[in-house]
């Protein structure tokens, strides 16, 4: 999606690693966790970390 907006100079992942956040208080889902990152807390890349990895290479290869 994002390589289809025409003049989009760059992006970055909203959260990179998740963190505790006492807000968060869905027992067995966030358990005081925002869990957004594309890291897991526990240093564990995440299935959205390799999608980006893809996607910025390609643009690395697009520029050089």
């Amino acid at each position: 999606m994002l390589s289809r907006i025409p003049g989009l100079a760059g992006c970055t992942p909203w959260i990179l690693k998740d963190f505790r956040s006492p807000r968060r208080q869905l027992k067995d889902i966030q358990d005081d966790f925002n869990r957004k990152g594309v890291i897991s807390d526990h240093g564990e890349k995440k299935k959205a970390f390799y999608i980006m990895q893809e996607w910025y290479g390609k643009l690395k290869e697009e520029y050089r």
